[in-house]
């Protein structure tokens, strides 16, 4: 089930103070959201708390935002 846990994406629309409009993001979906949806990062659209996300860095690529979150959940 982590497969559908972790996500690279970009910010569409938001309420944050941190992140804005096109930022380039990665983190992980709360398995409490994933269970009643039974799709977690495989949906269009989600909407997450700013503590499960953060924004890449340009020092860090594409490939590997999408697998730094799963590596620094598994290192706990």
């Amino acid at each position: 089930m982590l497969s559908n846990m972790t996500f690279r994406s970009v910010v569409d629309t938001n309420g944050s103070t941190k992140l804005k409009q096109g930022d380039e993001v990665y983190g992980w979906i709360p398995l409490a959201q994933v269970v009643p949806t039974k799709q977690g990062t495989l949906q269009e659209y989600i909407t997450l708390p700013e503590l499960n996300v953060a924004k890449r860095q340009s020092n860090v690529s594409e490939i590997e935002a999408a697998g730094v979150t799963l590596t620094a959940l598994t290192a706990l």
